[in-house]
């Protein structure tokens, strides 16, 4: 609590001498307080009304150079009664982040396609590509689908694939690009614009695309004209430890093995753990496992109420390092102790994480 001083002024008499002399001076006028700026610092994701794409590249730049990616808010950019927020969870794919585009009209004349797509999980496209664009936020690891780029210009807007030529010159407009593509023949939707478009044009865009779209649509930026691309990634095999399908349930016991029996309600207890340590398998997923789905574990309790053995019995994404990270942290459970070893499945629906559901935009 800030000390309020009172000043005391003191008058003193001279001993024997004549009365002071009374003055006649006005007091000085109270002098106006000092208005200081705020010191409340504003987040870098917070944009103006007049925001333009340029000034939403700036703000991805400062909050990957800053490391402060992450975001939960599930969307990419919202719309506030000041202006606009960039609440995507960042992924940068290329540092440092370029600068946007200061005529894609130009540039698109002269380069149908196709394009290449780098994100932080892999690459959609081809070596045949000329111009690469770099996603800024989460997305599903790339599958061997095919990407879709949309190009906002003051003129409208450009589409390019990432498996073939075949874009057209001239920009269309929005409404005419909403109708006559068929979003469902691709797994990831980049959406990039010249540095003076408005975010007003650009929100407008995203609020047309289809809602389905949510998890698979990417803001970006396009690397200089004349940048080497880099090579695309080897496939990789991902049959790590324990990666594995054993869809007739795990190896028989020996002869000699007790067989154990716990209540299901001992059994639902000690799954608790398993929920959290899901969720962190699908997180931090970097193949089709991240968009989620279902699997059957195959768990062995032996005697002494830990883990002997776990495998995944059946499995809908088919990502064999998502299986090998459930099976591990099946072995890190502990269940009361029973007289023998006990065997059961369990079934698991794995839901993607926020990140990798995030919508356009939202209000």
């Amino acid at each position: 609590m800030r000390a309020h001083h009172l000043a005391l002024v003191l008058i003193l008499a001279a001993c024997g001498g004549a009365p002071p002399a009374t003055s006649t001076r006005t007091p000085d006028a109270p002098q106006p307080r000092e208005h200081r700026a705020s010191t409340v610092p504003t987040s870098p994701r917070t944009l103006a009304r007049d925001a333009t794409f340029a000034d939403l590249v700036a703000a991805a730049r400062t909050l990957d150079d800053r490391r402060d990616q992450e975001s939960d808010a599930a969307c990419l950019i919202g719309v506030t009664p000041s202006g606009f927020e960039l609440r995507a969870d960042l992924a940068v794919a290329v540092r440092p982040l370029a600068e946007p585009e200061g005529d894609l009209d130009a540039r698109l004349a002269n380069d149908p396609g196709p394009v290449r797509v780098l994100t932080r999980y892999g690459s959609y496209g081809t070596g045949a590509a000329q111009m690469g664009l770099v996603a800024t936020s989460t997305t599903l690891p790339p599958t061997r689908g095919t990407a879709l780029a949309l190009f906002v210009t003051p003129e409208g807007v450009y589409t390019r694939r990432s498996d073939q030529p075949g874009g057209e010159r001239d920009a269309s407009r929005v409404a005419w690009v909403v109708e006559h593509t068929d979003w469902s023949a691709f797994d990831l939707v980049v959406v990039t614009a010249e540095a003076r478009v408005p975010l007003t044009t650009l929100v407008a865009l995203l609020e047309a695309l289809p809602a389905s779209l949510a998890g698979r649509i990417t803001l970006a930026v396009p690397l200089a004209a004349g940048t080497r691309l880099p090579d695309a990634p080897p496939a990789v095999d991902g049959t790590a430890e324990r990666g594995q399908l054993c869809p007739d349930g795990l190896p028989e016991l020996t002869e000699d093995a007790a067989l154990g029996d716990l209540p299901a309600s001992s059994i639902r207890a000690a799954l608790a753990p398993l929920q959290s340590s899901a969720e962190l398998c699908v997180g931090t997923s970097s193949g089709p496992g991240a968009a989620g789905g279902r699997v059957a574990l195959a768990v062995r309790i032996a005697p002494d109420g830990r883990v002997s053995d776990a495998c995944v019995m059946e499995d809908s994404t088919g990502d064999a390092a998502l299986r090998a990270c459930l099976s591990r942290a099946a072995l890190e459970l502990a269940f009361d102790a029973p007289s023998g070893y006990v065997d059961f499945a369990l079934p698991l629906v794995l839901e993607p994480g926020r990140a990798q559901r995030q919508v356009a935009v939202c209000r």
